[in-house]
């Protein structure tokens, strides 16, 4: 004789509950969970006058909502898990927090550090003749 009933739980918080005679009940839990950043994804450098995409991916239920803040200045950039900085220029150098929150309990805060280089100039230096000499008196 084996046990009279079953419990299932599913990732969602749908429990199952089956007897012996075939009855099935179901429950539905809402589970909360505090937010937090799964994954960031920073380019460390890029070129001045090039575009970057910084993206975060944050977990929770409710599900989380994103800010990008820049750290130095505090000026919210979005709010939305990826945040488009276009035509960037040394400026734009600096951290970029991505804060989740969700309402349950503290948010998550992950960091990108932007390095922007200087854009490469290509020129060519053309030189005729002779450098006139100078005396030194």
């Amino acid at each position: 004789v084996g046990p009279s009933f079953y419990l299932t739980i599913t990732q969602k918080g749908i429990l199952s509950y089956f007897d012996r005679y075939s009855k099935v009940f179901k429950v539905t839990f809402f589970f909360s969970v505090e937010a937090q950043v799964q994954a960031l994804h920073c380019p460390s450098s890029v070129t001045e006058g090039s575009s970057v995409n910084l993206q975060c991916n944050a977990t929770g239920n409710p599900s989380p909502n994103i800010t990008w803040i820049r750290q130095d200045t505090g000026i919210v950039f979005g709010s939305d898990d990826r945040l488009v900085l276009v035509d960037v220029h040394r400026s734009h150098t600096g951290i970029y927090q991505c804060h989740a929150w969700n309402g349950i309990g503290n948010s998550s805060i992950s960091t990108c550090y932007l390095d922007v280089f200087c854009k490469s100039i290509n020129s060519k230096v053309r030189v005729d003749g002779m450098p006139t000499p100078y005396q030194i008196a």
